[in-house]
């Protein structure tokens, strides 16, 4: 139970990610590089693999921020 809290914890913090960079255009601000450390130190802290776990949907952008 508490893996998928942390997966679906991933998942809200990518897709806030995709919503600073698409929605709000601040993908060269200081937040969108916070968002995105808070989001390898959440992955790293947790054990999460990335591949196995995550939604599609989350998949697809983690692997357009993270590449």
């Amino acid at each position: 139970m508490n893996q998928q809290r942390h997966v679906r914890s991933l998942s809200d913090e990518i897709e806030l990610l995709s919503r600073l960079h698409i929605t709000y255009g601040l993908m060269n601000s200081p937040c969108f590089v916070e968002q995105k450390q808070k989001i390898t130190d959440l992955i790293n802290s947790s054990g999460v693999n990335v591949k196995r776990d995550l939604d599609p949907i989350s998949l697809n952008l983690y692997r357009r921020y993270f590449r």
